[in-house]
């Protein structure tokens, strides 16, 4: 039920990604996508076909890393960036925001997800290949 909410909920993203690119202006897409970001879900590609950009012409730089997040899964709260926005990531500024509290029964009480930042720098100084740094948020 979930991936069919998401399918309809990506045609319509696709579609105000194509007029975002249409009108030149940067822009960010956030959300839980409950799909995890390992560069293989086919998130970018499905943001595509309405008139949007190229999946090579979006970037995520939450794929391909894990969340420390409850240990360490691949992040299904993504950040998609397009337009000037691509190049306005300042390198290595990823960051989680993980829990102090560990156990089971501390977790239950708490969110499956742990808050994501990413530093930006709409004076275009940011490199869009190194969000991570060293390869870890």
């Amino acid at each position: 039920a979930a991936c069919r909410v998401l399918s309809a909920q990506l045609e319509e993203i696709a579609r105000w990604i194509a007029a975002r690119e249409k009108e030149g202006v940067a822009f960010a897409v956030l959300g839980d996508f409950n799909l995890e970001a390992n560069g293989r879900d086919g998130l970018l590609a499905a943001l595509g076909p309405a008139g949007g950009p190229p999946a090579g012409e979006l970037l995520e730089p939450t794929a391909r890393y894990a969340s420390p997040c409850w240990g360490g899964e691949p992040f299904v709260d993504r950040i998609v960036l397009g337009g000037p926005a691509r190049a306005w990531v300042v390198p290595g500024s990823l960051h989680v925001l993980v829990y102090r509290e560990t156990e089971r029964a501390e977790r239950a009480r708490l969110s499956s997800h742990c808050p994501v930042a990413l530093r930006l720098d709409p004076e275009g100084k940011g490199d869009p290949g190194s969000a991570g740094g060293d390869g870890t948020p």
